[in-house]
């Protein structure tokens, strides 16, 4: 179970490679100027023909073919592109492009709570200036130059050391390339009050020996105790095709006789992962 799941989502293609004969580059793809079709820095190459796959930091437009581009790859792809493609003029081989894209819940506090799923445990956190909080509203909120620490000693077990987790924010990335290195762009905030900050998982398989029970706890898919569980039980699944996603929100301003809200957004499992690229 995760916090975060990334992947990659085809952004341009079916398009065309060349050797470039004249000399400006090693290779030279398809895509007129200032249009949809051109090849962008920080999109991923995928030339499944000849095994590559790379992330592209410089492109020119070609001076004798307007509507064609040369490109440069991270690790040097394109020397090895240059070597095995067809001489522009002549045949061509295909090539896509695809952008890096994840989602990740952040920013939630988890608030004490004697019914809630969560407890710390030794050896989560212990020292330095990202393990520090403050006490906002009866919440520990990560700061930097907070007077808490949470150590072995602080807490331990039982009731009072369990949490919930609220108002936490499913944000949307992007990579992009800053001329340098590449980096996650935080595009978009794309829901509020989500109240499991693990929602992703690789799904299991049935296996009536397997390590792991289905919960039945709204915060958690599946569980290695037998306690609060269907009795379902499962091992780890070798396909990482799929990507598993059990997301809850809860508005902590709403309640009714004295329950507080909660609804689940999702609770499915989605094919996600393309064949065209081979590498994450």
């Amino acid at each position: 179970m995760a916090a975060g799941v990334s992947f990659q989502d085809v952004a341009l293609g079916p398009q065309y490679i060349w050797k470039d004969p004249s000399g400006n580059g090693p290779i030279m793809v398809k895509g007129t100027p200032n249009t949809p079709e051109a090849p962008t820095v920080g999109l991923h190459m995928v030339a499944p023909l000849f095994n590559v796959e790379d992330d592209i930091v410089k492109v020119t437009a070609t001076p004798a073919q307007a509507n064609h581009h040369n490109v440069w790859l991270a690790n040097g792809g394109e020397t090895l592109l240059g070597q095995k493609a067809y001489t522009f003029g002549t045949s061509y081989s295909v090539i896509y492009y695809t952008t890096r894209v994840m989602y990740l819940v952040k920013n939630g506090w988890y608030i004490p709570d004697s019914n809630g799923p969560f407890t710390l445990t030794v050896g989560n956190f212990s020292s330095g200036p990202a393990q520090r909080y403050t006490l906002q509203n009866g919440s520990y909120v990560p700061n930097a130059s907070g007077g808490y620490t949470v150590s072995p000693v602080a807490y331990t077990s039982g009731n009072s050391q369990r949490y919930r987790y609220e108002r936490g924010e499913l944000h949307l990335y992007k990579q992009a390339y800053n001329g340098s290195s590449f980096y996650w762009n935080d595009t978009s905030i794309v829901a509020k009050y989500i109240s499991n900050p693990t929602p992703f998982y690789v799904p299991l398989t049935a296996d009536s020996s397997g390590a792991w029970y289905e919960s039945t706890s709204s915060y958690q898919c599946y569980t290695t105790s037998s306690s609060n569980s269907t009795g379902n039980r499962f091992n780890g699944s070798p396909n990482s095709r799929y990507v598993g996603v059990k997301l809850t929100a809860r508005d902590p301003g709403s309640s009714n006789r004295g329950y507080l809200a909660t609804a689940s957004l999702l609770n499915t499992q989605i094919d996600y992962r393309s064949r065209i690229a081979a590498v994450q």
